[in-house]
């Protein structure tokens, strides 16, 4: 038992991503995302977009995070080839925003960083 409080200890002090952290961010997906971008990121054609092989996703971090709060249906004149806008989700905490973006790049993006609580703070801070 003190080999998991020692390893949990460790991922604490140096700030790695916990495996709760990983596991949040899987539940948070299927409960809010998966519906429409599906179980394998490919999204639902000419409805809702893939996640895999997305420039959004393999971005800016700050700016994916103010994209997944606004929700693409809230933006002016937005550009689409899907016909489904998405919402926002800006009732997420910045914590599982983090997390469930953090999830999203690890599974579906081609650049595996994680999306710090500070990109959604300061995406949040950017409003619509």
């Amino acid at each position: 038992m003190w080999v998991n409080k020692a390893l949990v200890g460790i991922v604490l002090a140096l700030g790695l991503p916990s495996a709760a952290h990983a596991l949040d961010g899987a539940k948070l997906y299927k409960n809010n995302c998966e519906t429409c971008h599906q179980s394998d990121g490919w999204g639902i054609p000419f409805m809702a977009a893939p996640l895999v092989e997305s420039n959004i996703v393999d971005g800016d971090a700050e700016y994916l995070a103010w994209l997944v709060m606004t929700g693409t249906g809230n933006i002016k004149d937005w550009q689409s080839d899907f016909s489904t806008p998405m919402p926002g989700f800006k009732q997420l905490s910045d914590d599982e925003l983090a997390s469930v973006l953090s999830f999203v790049r690890s599974e579906f993006g081609s650049i595996k960083n994680e999306v710090s609580i500070d990109d959604v703070m300061a995406a949040r801070m950017r409003g619509n």
